[in-house]
């Protein structure tokens, strides 16, 4: 990993701080920002998830092509890290379907192609990249999957009611207060499922270690990383569909599930 020791314990107290202080000051800062007519904000609801969602389509395929014809599970690795590619693909398409209001048919096709097209990609590789890359990938996988699974069954559970429904009739709920079950959108503003999904754009951390045309731009790669999930994070308050404190959290989700992903498949 590129990220130093104090650096991380910078990170860790920075998160208490903000977290702390976002707890206190969660619908006032709301107030502030909020603009639903923001291009900012309608950029990254639209936008925000699909690099998160790009690391699971990539990661199947590399676990659908990994595997040597010598072992035991090729075809059943083949035949099921294939097909939950292809449901990769759809679950992709049915994301840019949702934010920019498309027709269904041609982009459900649409990504089917795409899972096609970066399964052809993966099948390229040297087989000693195959071999190097399977840990990675299923990292990618997993963290992908628990990143949007736990976020969104705490929405459930939670039911906090998000800043633009909050009126005469809808009181404000600090994020430590829990109203109950809920399946109703507007109730599900803790945490942040954009934040969460975005924070699996941390896998790119990886790339150095795979791809030798990037060694040398790890720090490079971590900027863009941490810019992209910082502007998704604010761009959902600005939109008022989040507090912070449901931002940071869904955040805090997804990193916690890479580092221990990460101590899993690499370190071990």
């Amino acid at each position: 990993m590129v990220v130093r020791r104090y650096e991380r314990n910078i990170f860790i107290f920075l998160f208490i701080i903000l977290f702390v202080f976002f707890t206190l000051f969660d619908l006032q800062f709301s107030e502030l920002i909020v603009n639903r007519t923001s291009l900012f904000g309608q950029f990254f609801y639209m936008f925000g998830e699909l690099p998160g969602t790009f690391v699971g389509l990539v990661s199947l395929a590399l676990l659908t092509v990994s595997y040597p014809k010598e072992n035991k599970y090729y075809v059943f690795n083949r035949i099921v890290f294939g097909l939950m590619t292809e449901i990769m693909g759809i679950i992709l398409s049915f994301q840019m379907i949702r934010y920019l209001n498309l027709k269904v048919s041609p982009y459900l096709l649409l990504g089917l192609v795409l899972s096609i097209v970066v399964l052809y990609w993966a099948n390229q590789l040297s087989d000693d990249v195959k071999n190097n890359i399977r840990p990675y990938a299923y990292v990618g996988f997993l963290t992908m999957a628990l990143g949007i699974l736990v976020p969104n069954l705490l929405k459930i559970i939670w039911a906090r009611p998000r800043y633009r429904i909050i009126d005469e009739n809808v009181m404000y709920h600090a994020w430590y207060i829990r109203s109950g079950f809920t399946l109703n959108d507007n109730w599900k503003s803790f945490p942040s499922g954009h934040s969460a999904t975005a924070t699996i754009s941390l896998v790119y951390l990886y790339l150095p270690k795979v791809f030798k045309r990037f060694e040398g731009k790890e720090r490079t790669i971590l900027f863009i990383i941490l810019s992209w999930i910082a502007c998704v994070m604010i761009s959902r308050v600005v939109r008022g569909d989040h507090f912070m404190t449901d931002t940071l959290f869904g955040s805090v989700i997804t990193l916690l599930i890479f580092v221990y992903m990460n101590k899993l498949f690499i370190h071990n």
